[in-house]
């Protein structure tokens, strides 16, 4: 998992959230199929967060706008604009806290459950459908459809705005997140490219980290859409388990989990003198040490860089091959006889260049973080 910098937002933040909000006035109302001029679609966007309690999850209950809300929202038309626009915002620009605790709550109640019930007799056959299932999908479309909706709808219209980053080209804002963050290497699992051909943004992948079919109401939220590789966004699909967003800023993917390759001190007589195995280790006594195993587990990670075990066996037999005493030995002869000057430090850097990076290189490299840790790891140092 590697950190994304959330400061990297603020220069498009504010104009990600009026393109949204643009697009969401543009949404045929979800009853009428008719494209409203007083926002019914995001009234009732605002009053559904309400009756499902959401609302205090995302604002200040000292805020102003909402001073009055217990009194006046008793239907879709019991909020002005500036409440409706305040709303909407707080959800679109929701922080990692705040995303955490809507879905909190959101589970906590009913409707957490019910909705998994409606998807459940949604999916199923009619003619396997009992009158009393009928009966229930109709009632739970009733209360639910219509954030099943905002969430097939605000996505795709989402995906088609374009902005202009500050560079003078309009771009959609899928390819401004990616830019804006800055990466080209999948956040979950450092192994592929986010798009990326040839130095060419193409299609860009946004993992709704927590699932827009269990937590409809964020489909468009800035925070919960992460950039990822097909592989990963394939297989989180709609697993809910306990992982740590690469938004979270108090994560330490850095130091609580690193690449391990186990040498054994019979195989240090050479290739057939046992039997290495490479590993993704989480220390002992990091803090939420579960939940980063849970991200090793949800991405498969020790089963796709099972792959990298070749490699790895590769680079520890050229670092037998290549101890210092034989690099120094090396500079020695090229120095005494070359008017220029190398080091046994500059030697090894060209051997196994592309195992020198450091943690800046992960959002630009893939695997660079197994290459940085198996050379520490291989060498015996402490970072």
């Amino acid at each position: 998992m590697i950190p994304l910098d959330l400061h990297r937002y603020d220069a498009i933040k504010q104009k990600y959230f009026d393109k949204v909000y643009g697009s969401l006035q543009d949404i045929p109302d979800y009853s009428t199929y008719h494209v409203s001029h007083d926002n019914l679609f995001i009234r009732e966007l605002v009053y559904t967060l309400y009756k499902c309690d959401l609302i205090n999850c995302l604002v200040d209950k000292n805020n102003d706008i909402f001073k009055l809300r217990s009194k006046q929202a008793k239907d879709v038309n019991g909020f002005s604009d500036d409440m409706l626009k305040a709303a909407v915002r707080a959800l679109v620009l929701a922080d990692v806290p705040v995303l955490r605790k809507t879905t909190e709550t959101f589970d906590s109640g009913t409707a957490y459950d019910e909705l998994c019930k409606y998807h459940r007799l949604k999916n199923k056959s009619e003619a396997k459908k009992t009158p009393l299932e009928k009966a229930s999908e109709l009632q739970l479309k009733d209360k639910y459809g219509f954030l099943i909706y905002f969430a097939a709808k605000s996505y795709e219209k989402m995906r088609r705005q374009k902005i202009d980053p500050g560079n003078g080209v309009l771009t959609e804002l899928p390819k401004c997140i990616v830019n804006a963050l800055g990466i080209r290497t999948c956040p979950y699992c450092n192994r592929g490219y986010i798009g990326v051909s040839k130095g060419r943004l193409l299609g860009v992948q946004l993992d709704h980290f927590y699932n827009r079919n269990k937590y409809p109401f964020l489909a468009v939220s800035l925070y919960n859409l992460v950039p990822c590789c097909g592989v990963c966004n394939l297989i989180k699909r709609d697993i809910v388990k306990d992982i740590i967003s690469p938004y979270e800023d108090d994560a330490d993917f850095e130091n609580a989990v690193h690449f391990s390759y186990e040498i054994p001190k019979s195989a240090a007589a050479g290739p057939n003198g046992g039997k290495r195995q490479l590993d993704i280790v989480v220390d002992p006594d990091a803090d939420q040490k579960q939940r980063y195993e849970n991200n090793i587990e949800i991405f498969r990670l020790k089963d796709a860089y099972a792959f990298q075990e070749l490699e790895a066996e590769r680079f520890y037999e050229k670092m037998l091959a290549y101890p210092e005493s034989r690099l120094q030995e090396i500079a020695k002869h090229f120095n005494d006889n070359s008017d220029e000057s190398v080091t046994a430090a500059d030697l090894e850097e060209s051997l196994f260049r592309e195992y020198f990076t450091e943690p800046s290189d992960y959002t630009q490299k893939p695997m660079a973080k197994f290459y940085r840790d198996l050379y520490y790891n291989i060498k015996g140092w402490k970072r």
